[in-house]
């Protein structure tokens, strides 16, 4: 078997500048790849690409939305899609969780929710401590690389 990558056209503009950036939150929805924040301006849009059309669009969402971030965990669960935690550097660390209920006759996610395999979802608790597990690995490179830093004054911290 022979695997080749490619990059896709994708039809449309992103929503917002910011999807562009480093470590938005992401969760696959069906054919969706639905994205949350970013590190241009720790924006809270939520926009998707539609793999299956190879589109940009924006979902219409109701409710008072989460605060801005990078590297929020996402996970689909049921008709929901969790996501916990991340950073903005107002704020630090964000240790929340907050809930996108997905709306059967939302137009952008239409059916999403039922291309989901029942056999690949896992109960919400595992779903979450592995979130949290990959959030703190992640937050330990961070700490590492600052405290081994590249020739700064955290390199001496180690010695």
């Amino acid at each position: 078997t022979t695997l080749t990558w490619s990059q896709p056209m994708l039809a449309g503009q992103p929503p917002s500048r910011s999807v562009m950036g480093r470590e938005p939150g992401y969760a696959l929805v069906g054919s969706k790849l639905l994205l949350f924040g970013g590190s241009l301006d720790f924006h809270n849009k939520l926009s998707f690409i539609d793999l299956q059309h190879q589109r940009w669009g924006a979902p219409r969402v109701l409710g008072a939305l989460p605060p801005g971030r990078i590297t929020g965990r996402m996970a689909l669960v049921g008709d929901s899609v969790y996501m916990f935690g991340g950073w903005h550097p107002m704020r630090s660390e964000v240790g929340d969780l907050y809930r996108l209920r997905l709306a059967p006759d939302e137009e952008a996610l239409s059916a999403a929710v039922g291309d989901v395999e029942a056999g690949a979802r896992e109960p919400l608790e595992e779903r979450l401590m592995t979130l949290q597990r990959e959030y703190q690995r992640m937050m330990m490179q961070v700490a590492m690389t600052f405290m081994t830093g590249v020739g700064g004054a955290g390199s001496n911290l180690m010695r």
